[in-house]
Parts: structure tokens; C-alpha cells; sequence
């Protein structure tokens, strides 16, 4: 998989490491544990910004720019299915469809499982997917003649022996006509949507486009939290490449001791965790180079070891605010990237360190001794003078650092 997905960004000619990626992932095919696997490769090996990971029947949704309805899905892979969801959020999943019967059990089966006031809106319209539409019209049964050697070789849906043709748009049309003289109410007021062509491609691209959708379905601030790969040779710390510094950070978070990368035409190189060294070739033979790892704007040669997940602990236990905006402000950040203090510069009126140290420990509930705070790449002492960082133009941003320091009590 990580091997596919870097010949695509190479195909594509774009940096991995700049790229928002959006991912339609096919329904019924790919489970919790592939999509994990696919998010872990992504945000380490190859260290996306952003990533999306959305059903592509989700997107056939979007392409008709709505975020509640009914989608009936199926591709060349995986079977056909009757997905139901509500403002972007998936409520029911049918049964693997066989027939067009089936279609209007999933629908009654879907408006049980639901409230009255869900099921109206969410079953109001039935979408089907262009993938859908083509899919079934290739798999009309197959008139029998006798072919030549020269004939192609039929499609694989040519070969189903099912009746899933009789799902085809047609079919489904009559039934729904026969349906809305039935006693269901829901099945009577439903409409089926005509396909549009490249649905899920154009979803995908209304999404990248609606930043508000976009974050709601993005992966958390854990992805915002990235490590820098270096290794030392001929007397100076070199950045590692962010291919491979993605393979070891894959490696690393998900508890590996040891990772080798083979590629073709090359020795590749081998990493090992307990030691925090690099060897040329896959064998850990040779060598060892010393390599570290840390926070950008937090060099250091001993590794930094801790996962994302602990740097964020903290993070999702603050309070975000709302920034400033319009005029220059003073703003501090969590290593996640979260505001939790913002002021316009023209009513800051604290003056040293210690003193927004004092207030950010009130707000927080910490000692303000195991507080710290980072202009750029620059670590601030509690001594020092705001004076001269206000006094620049623009806006002045700091990042928050927490240690475990143990802080004894006052004597009084």
C-alpha cells in the first residue's frame, strides 16, 4: 500500500508533504482496520498536512451538494449497498443488495431503524451513483455465442450469475412507481435521482472547497503534531528524507523496535529504535549513524520519543479561544497548534515572562514553574522582557511547553 500511494504522488508530481489529500475509500470493501492502516501511512510515512477519509458514497451525496439523503451504491468491487446518512453522518447500512426487491426492503429496513423525523429527510431522495448505473448496465445477462479468439475477453461483471442487472435504473424506476401506490408513506413520498457523471470525483472536489465540511471530516489535531528526522554524518546533523523519516515514524508510533526499507537499485537503510541509529542496507550491517527526532523549532540530539497522543493530552483538556483578528495580537499556542490565549497587542499590558507565565497558569490550573514558553525557535526565560518582541510589527505568536517539573509547596 505505502509503496501505491507513493508511485501516485509521484504520478501526480506533488509533494506529500504540502498536499490536503481527500480519500474516497470504496463502501463495504475497506473496514476500521484498513482505513487506520491507510491514515497511519499517510500522517507518518508520508506526512500529509491534512487528511480526509470519506466513504465515496459520501461523496455521490456531496456531488448533488447535500449532506442528508439515501445513496445506492455499487462498484466493480465490494457489493451493492443502500447507505443512509444525515448531515454527513452515516445512520444505516443495508444488506448486501441482489436484487431490486432488496432495495425496497433496505429502505423500510432504514426507515425502522430510525426517528420519523430522521427518516423523513434522509429518505426523501435515493441517489444513484454513476459507478452504479454503469456497473449494472454491464451486467445485463449475457446473450450466448460462440466466440472467436479474436473477441476480448468479457468484462467480470459479465460473468455474475446473480440477477443484480435488475437493479439497473429502469427496473428500480418501475418499482418505485409501484411502490408510491403502496401503503408506506416513506416509500411514497421518496424520489430517485438520476446519476450524475464522475459523482464521487465531483463530491470530493465540493468538499475540498467547503473548508467547513472539510474540517468536520478531517482527521484530529493528533496529525498536526510532526516530528523532525535527523542522523548524523561527517560531523553535522542532516534531515532525513520525508520518506523515510515517514517509515520510521509509522514504525515508531505503532511500538516497532526495529524498520527496514528495500527499494529497488538501492541499498535502502535500517533504523533501530532502542539504540536511535541508522545503518545503510536492510540487514543493520555496516556502520550505525546516530539519529534523533524532534519537534520543529525544538532541536535537540536526544530523541524525543513520546507520541503524538501524549503531546495532545494536554491540549484537548484546554480551553480554545477565539483569535483576534483585524489588528496584531499576541497569541500563545499549544504544540497542536490550539490557541489558548489571544490579546490585541494595543491592550496587552503585561510586560515580562514571569508575568504571562503567572496568567497562563492561572487559566491552565499549573505552576507557572512547569510552564514555558518559544518565540520561533528561540526558548524564552522567565526573566526575560516582552518589550522588544511587542515592539515589532506584526503579530506576535508563542507556543506553550509543558514539563513535569515537581514543584514543592510554599512554606508560609
Amino acid at each position: 500500500m505505502g509503496e501505491l500511494l507513493k508511485w501516485s504522488f509521484q504520478r501526480l508530481h506533488v509533494e506529500s508533504t504540502e498536499s490536503r489529500v481527500i480519500l474516497p475509500l470504496l463502501p463495504g470493501v475497506f473496514a476500521g482496520p484498513d482505513r487506520r492502516r491507510l491514515s497511519g501511512i499517510l500522517r507518518g510515512r508520508f506526512q500529509v498536512p491534512s487528511l480526509c477519509i470519506v466513504p465515496a458514497s459520501l461523496c455521490v451525496l456531496l456531488a448533488h451538494q447535500q449532506t442528508s439523503g439515501t445513496v445506492l451504491w455499487r462498484a466493480g468491487i465490494g457489493p451493492a449497498l443502500l447507505l443512509c446518512y444525515h448531515e454527513s453522518e452515516e445512520v444505516f447500512v443495508s444488506k448486501p443488495l441482489r436484487q431490486s426487491s432488496d432495495v425496497l426492503a433496505s429502505l423500510l429496513s432504514a426507515s425502522e431503524a430510525m426517528s420519523s423525523e430522521v427518516a423523513a429527510i434522509v429518505l426523501r431522495n435515493v441517489y444513484v451513483s454513476s459507478i452504479y448505473a454503469r456497473v449494472t448496465e454491464a451486467a445485463q445477462p449475457p446473450r450466448l455465442r460462440k466466440m472467436s479468439q479474436a473477441d476480448p475477453l468479457p468484462e467480470p461483471a459479465q460473468l455474475e450469475t446473480t440477477d443484480e442487472w435488475f437493479l439497473s435504473s429502469p427496473t428500480l424506476r418501475q418499482r418505485f412507481a409501484e411502490a408510491s401506490q403502496g401503503e408506506s408513506p416513506m416509500l411514497r413520498a421518496a424520489v430517485l435521482h438520476d446519476p450524475i457523471e464522475r459523482d464521487v470525483l465531483l463530491g470530493a472536489a465540493f468538499l475540498a472547497q467547503s473548508p467547513g465540511h472539510l474540517d468536520a471530516l478531517s482527521l484530529g489535531a493528533a496529525d498536526k503534531c510532526r516530528f523532525t528526522w535527523r542522523f548524523f554524518h561527517d560531523g553535522s546533523w542532516r534531515r532525513l528524507d520525508p520518506y523515510r523519516a515517514g517509515v520510521f515514524e509509522y514504525a515508531l508510533q505503532n511500538e516497532g523496535t526495529q524498520a527496514a526499507i528495500r527499494e529497488p537499485g538501492a541499498c535502502g537503510c535500517s533504523a533501530d529504535f532502542e539504540t536511535f541509529t541508522l545503518s545503510h542496507g536492510y540487514a543493520f550491517r555496516g556502520n550505525r549513524l546516530k539519529m534523533t527526532r524532534f519537534l520543529p523549532g525544538h532541536p535537540s540530539i536526544q530523541p524525543d520519543v513520546r507520541m503524538p497522543s501524549e503531546i495532545n493530552r494536554v491540549a484537548t483538556q484546554m480551553e480554545e479561544v477565539s483569535l483576534v483578528e483585524d489588528v496584531d495580537a499576541v497569541t500563545v499556542r499549544t504544540l497542536a497548534g490550539k490557541p489558548i490565549f489571544s490579546e490585541a497587542k494595543s491592550n496587552f499590558k503585561i510586560q515580562s515572562v514571569h508575568e504571562l507565565l503567572l496568567e497562563l497558569a492561572a487559566a491552565l490550573g499549573r505552576p507557572w514553574q512547569q510552564l514555558g514558553l518559544v518565540a520561533g525557535t528561540e526558548a524564552l526565560e522567565s526573566s526575560d522582557s516582552l518589550d522588544e518582541l511587542l515592539t515589532e510589527d506584526g503579530d506576535l505568536d508563542l507556543t506553550l511547553l509543558l514539563n513535569d517539573v515537581k514543584v514543592e509547596d510554599p512554606v508560609y
